[in-house]
């Protein structure tokens, strides 16, 4: 997910992989010699966050969060903007940004019993109270470090100058119990939730400036992202941990992480749909009003891992199960696709403006248009994102992703015969090693003597991206063999993508016509195809080698 960090912020944030992975940060902190780490004096700090949002994702999807905080007896409600919006000025964001303190009567979760003006200057964002239901519970306990610096001239004597402070958190992540009455306690909600729900574990480390002297924040910082155990958070803390507990499928007493051997195929498509789903819905708010581009290219590839998800695993759900969000998925990639492809055609040719000695005036001709025809994608796109059709998928989509068995086609046993194949162990091997197959037959093609066309080596690339996503739904299950596999497969794609745009930009160029054509960058994308193209097959043959061929079979053997 794209960061969009202010430099003014001088604070950084970092996510650890575990519990047991704070002490050997801290550790290698203090092994350079030039820090100390003062031990917690007081207790842990802790406090629930319940999260609200309406069935279709209303406020995720424009960039707002609505949190109820509890602390001891203390609560109060944010409203927040997580998404800079183009064009906005600095005053009309901020009045999307609030924060209400409630009174200590007021100890129901329910949206009914909150202050009615909470909606006072939000009414153009936020839906009706009464529409939103709890989303996301958090448990928050979090202490606090002190760090301080030796200078590299000191004498090891000399005392350490405290620089910062390290908060370390740990966030428990459920997904509330929806089933309380009106008159059910902030409390009674949290206790029902927290015994009968499957938790997910988060760990973040922060970093807070002391003193003025932010060199020394930014050396600290500077530590950490190079600790290999620490990743620098991206997102809202509301993201991270919605993203992260529709990644762990719900067990017994537990939540394990992705997709599991035993799990029966369609349970783990079901998964994979829920976190791509999550995905999907994240970059919207981008999508709509950032001038970042990764979000609608993002967006885009999470439609693209869930229909795949959908074509692969499909045939285990009863029929027409999942044909209406495969529609749907299916138009909203197409809208989002007809945007991206100007993205890089626009960016490409920026790119090429910029290293030219003079300026082409031919060339911002074609910019100007693209750029208009971008804009006119763009609002296609966004009308369909406010339609009633869009909210009431996302809506249906998110109840079929959260409702095990639902669709599901199991098969059972009978005596005599042998058991049917539905355990993800026993299904997805054969599927990879079809797909590696099917890749692989292109092998005859790049062998003869004649040339093998564009539409050819572009069924390549859908080949190869199936075969990327059905290792990638597994790629924790695989050991190191599957990520060299996956890197191998990532640079072939990456070949076959260049030429992909390359042929894009042609084409566009070609129907724009010879008034407005760029004739010289029309020409350099030509000769372009022609280098990449001849570059398809000797990558081609790396991938499908006997080496690669071993890591494949090693990857299976882990399932």
């Amino acid at each position: 997910m794209t960061t969009h960090s202010s430099p003014q912020v001088q604070s950084a944030a970092f996510a650890i992989t575990q519990a047991a992975d704070f002490t050997q940060v801290l550790n290698a902190l203090v092994a350079t010699k030039a820090y100390s780490i003062s031990l917690p004096a007081d207790k842990p700090e802790e406090r629930w966050e319940l999260y609200f949002d309406t069935p279709d994702y209303r406020l995720l999807r424009r960039g707002l969060t609505v949190c109820l905080h509890r602390a001891a007896e203390d609560m109060r409600l944010t409203i927040q903007l997580e998404k800079e919006r183009k064009g906005t000025a600095p005053a009309q964001r901020r009045q999307l940004a609030g924060e209400v303190n409630l009174t200590v009567q007021t100890k129901t979760w329910l949206p009914d019993a909150w202050p009615s003006e909470l909606g006072k200057d939000l009414l153009s964002e936020l839906p009706a109270i009464h529409q939103l239901e709890p989303k996301l519970l958090l448990h928050v306990t979090a202490s606090l470090q002190t760090v301080a610096e030796r200078r590299a001239k000191e004498p090891p004597t000399a005392t350490a100058t405290p620089v910062a402070v390290l908060a370390v958190t740990t966030l428990t992540v459920s997904e509330p119990t929806p089933d309380l009455t009106p008159s059910a306690s902030l409390a009674a909600f949290v206790e029902r939730t927290n015994h009968d729900n499957a938790a997910v574990q988060l760990y973040e480390l922060s970093v807070v400036p002391l003193t003025d002297d932010l060199r020394a924040v930014r050396r600290v910082s500077r530590r950490l992202r190079r600790n290999p155990l620490t990743e620098e958070l991206t997102g809202s803390r509301f993201e991270r941990a919605l993203l992260a507990i529709n990644k762990h499928a719900p067990q017994a007493d537990s939540v394990t992480f992705g997709v599991q051997p035993q799990m029966h195929i369609a349970e783990a498509c079901r998964l994979i749909l829920r976190a791509q789903l999550m995905t999907m819905l994240m970059q919207e708010a981008g999508v709509r009003w950032s001038s970042d581009i990764d979000y609608v290219h993002e967006m885009r590839v999470a439609i693209r891992r869930s229909r795949a998800a959908a074509k692969l695993y499909g045939s285990f759900f009863r029929r027409r199960a999942l044909r209406p969000y495969r529609e749907k998925l299916r138009k909203t990639g197409r809208l989002l696709g007809a945007v991206r492809d100007l993205d890089v055609a626009i960016a490409k040719a920026k790119r090429r403006a910029r290293q030219g000695e003079k300026k082409d005036k031919a060339q911002k001709k074609i910019i100007e248009e693209w750029q208009r025809q971008r804009q006119q994608a763009h609002n296609e796109l966004v009308t369909w994102l406010d339609s009633k059709a869009y909210r009431h998928f996302v809506t249906e989509f998110a109840t079929f992703c959260h409702n095990a068995d639902k669709g599901s086609k199991v098969a059972h046993h009978h005596s005599g015969e042998a058991p049917p194949l539905q355990q993800v162990r026993h299904v997805v091997p054969s599927l990879i090693l079809h797909q590696f197959a099917v890749v692989r037959g292109y092998e005859v093609l790049f062998a003869s003597d004649q040339a093998v066309d564009y539409g050819t080596i572009h069924a390549l690339r859908i080949d190869c991206k199936y075969l990327r996503y059905n290792l990638e739904f597994v790629a924790h299950l695989l050991g190191k063999e599957g990520e060299l596999l996956i890197d191998q497969l990532k640079q072939l794609q990456d070949l076959l993508g260049d030429l992909n745009d390359a042929v894009v930009s042609y084409a566009m160029l070609e129907e724009e016509g010879k008034d407005n054509q760029d004739e010289a960058y029309r020409q350099s994308q030509a000769v372009l195809i022609a280098k990449l193209t001849t570059q398809v097959a000797p990558a081609h043959q790396q991938f499908v080698a006997s080496e690669n061929r071993r890591h494949l079979f090693a990857a299976l053997a882990c399932l």
